[in-house]
Order: structure tokens, then C-alpha cells, then sequence
């Protein structure tokens, strides 16, 4: 590790937030060695992916990312105590729920405990191959036969309720496009921990430390506008305290990562 990243640790913490220019030096010395570190401003997925040097993996179709043998697929995470009152209200009318970015089916198995919802109700994840492979042998030793994974939305059928939880900013096509490719509309947005910020949707570069990945920083009144397009009404939103600092871009700093649940005009 560098002299002058050694030097920008010891500084006090009320000192450190007080000076600018020692955090964009701190954090962008620190990038190469630690995870959930970010870099660069870029207008498009693919010029952030082509940035990525080659050595580097470029994406979250990785082992690393989804096999987790020791992992507690029931436990409920904090970030999703805001989405429990929406999904609630939302089980209410639904028969099917689509999981866009759901892993191995993490938030099938914490929700159906948090909410104990009827063994009817068809979950179906779509991630990257990896992913719905592990899940799918996950679902299979669980006996989850309501349980399913896609790799391709073609393959997705009238949904009630789309789910995705932090997820959005791994992906290239925007949520309004996302649902342009299915047969129907569902009824219900459920969308959590996504970080949004005052501007224009860009993408900067996250350290995975398995992988260097796109990321994308969404423009909070674009996001909220497209998805009035294509015929939804706000509900109810909410914000997560999380940070994210680019070093040396100031003007694209996120101070929360945001929740929103959209209802079908």
C-alpha cells in the first residue's frame, strides 16, 4: 500500500470528511485493494466495460459471486424492511412474481419467512447462467417446485409483480426497458436499493475484487419519469443511508441508495 494511502488513514476522521481532496486521493489509491470501491465516470455501459483492463473479469456471471456454501438463505436482510408493507399490500392481488437480478433465490426464501406466502404464488429469477444453475440446484434440494430461474425474458410469462432488489445498477438496459420485453405489464414495481442522485444516469466502475464491474449511478427524476411513461403511478419510496464516491467527480456523488414501489395506472 502507498505512503501517501497510509498518510490519508491516519488523518481523524472529522479532518478526513472536511477535505475533499484528501478522500478522491484516499479512495482512488485505495481502489485497487478493496471491494465496493468505484472509478471513472462513463456515459454507457459499454465505454465503462471497454475501460475494464483484460485482466480483470468484467462481469457478475462468476462463480465467486453466487456459490455460497455456507450461506443462510432465510435471513432477512435490513436493506429489505422497507419492501414488507408494499409486498404485503401487493400479495394481496398477485398469483406471480418476477425477480429480475434474484441471484439463487435469495429473496424467495427470506420473503416467503418474513411473509409466509401461499406455496401457489410462482417466483421465477432471471439472472446470469451462473446464478440459475446454483439456484436452481438449490431449489431443487429445498423442494421448491414453485421455484424458478431464466436466463432470457423471452422466456417470461404474464407476471403480476416484478421485484428487484439491488440488482438495476448491474445492468445495462434501464428498468423501462426491461419491461418493454414482456408479454404484459405487470401490475405491480417493486424496486429497492438502487443508488440515485440529482443528474444524469451514468455508469462508473465498481471493484468487486473477484471482478471489476459496470455500475450504474440513475438520474432519480429520469427513473421515476420513465417508468410514468410506460404507465405507472408512484406509491411510495425511500431512501437507504449509503454513500458512493467517485474520486475526482464530485458533482456525481450519491448520498442514498433509494427504494420505490410504482402501482399500474
Amino acid at each position: 500500500m502507498s505512503t501517501i494511502l497510509k498518510k490519508a488513514q491516519g488523518f481523524s476522521k472529522e479532518r478526513f470528511k472536511s477535505t475533499p481532496a484528501v478522500a478522491d486521493i484516499y479512495y482512488y489509491l485505495k481502489y485497487p485493494y478493496g471491494a465496493n470501491l468505484y472509478k471513472g465516470v462513463y456515459e454507457g455501459f459499454k465505454e465503462a466495460k471497454n475501460s475494464i483492463p483484460s485482466k480483470f473479469r468484467s462481469d457478475y456471471d462468476i462463480q465467486e459471486a453466487h456459490h455460497k456454501p455456507n450461506r443462510d438463505l432465510s435471513l432477512f436482510r435490513p436493506i429489505n424492511t422497507p419492501l414488507l408493507e408494499p409486498f404485503e399490500t401487493a400479495l394481496k392481488d398477485i398469483s406471480s412474481v418476477l425477480d429480475i437480478g434474484g441471484g439463487v433465490g435469495i429473496d424467495y426464501y427470506a420473503f416467503k419467512q418474513a411473509l409466509d406466502f401461499s406455496e401457489s404464488l410462482s417466483w421465477m429469477v432471471y439472472d446470469v447462467p451462473i446464478a440459475v444453475k446454483v439456484g436452481q440446484d438449490i431449489a431443487t434440494r429445498n423442494h421448491c417446485p414453485n421455484l424458478s430461474f431464466i436466463t432470457d425474458l423471452k422466456q417470461t410469462k404474464s407476471v403480476d409483480l416484478l421485484l428487484t432488489n439491488g440488482a438495476l445498477q448491474y445492468l445495462d438496459q434501464s428498468l423501462s426497458e426491461l419491461i418493454d420485453q414482456l408479454p404484459h405489464k405487470p401490475k405491480h414495481l417493486l424496486v429497492n436499493y438502487i443508488p440515485c442522485y440529482d443528474g444524469n444516469t451514468f455508469f462508473t466502475i465498481q471493484n468487486l475484487k473477484f471482478s471489476r464491474c459496470p455500475y450504474k449511478i440513475q438520474g432519480r427524476t429520469q427513473f421515476i419519469h420513465d417508468l410514468e411513461v410506460q404507465g405507472y403511478q408512484l406509491v411510495k419510496s425511500w431512501e437507504e443511508p449509503r454513500t458512493c464516491l467517485i474520486p475526482f467527480h464530485p458533482d456525481q456523488f450519491v448520498s442514498s441508495y433509494f427504494g420505490f414501489y410504482f402501482t399500474k395506472k
